[in-house]
């Protein structure tokens, strides 16, 4: 199941076409709602969703924050 890459890709491509449109033709202002703009729940759902989308399609993925690695 799930969507394939090239159609992922594509998705995407085309709504950062439809934001850029948007910003050009409406003078609508944009304002980029990074990670930080996410409330900790939020972020915590965002990334178990993740996680369980990554599994069906063969993967795993560790979840540790930046500040806790050190370089």
């Amino acid at each position: 199941g799930g969507m394939g890459v090239n159609k992922a890709v594509w998705a995407v491509a085309h709504r950062i076409a439809r934001l850029i449109w948007k910003v050009l033709h409406q003078k609508v202002h944009y304002i980029e709602q990074g990670p930080l703009a996410m409330d900790a729940l939020a972020m915590k759902r965002r990334v178990a969703r993740l996680s369980r989308q990554m599994r069906k399609i063969g993967y795993t993925i560790e979840v540790k924050p930046v500040a806790a690695t050190t370089a």
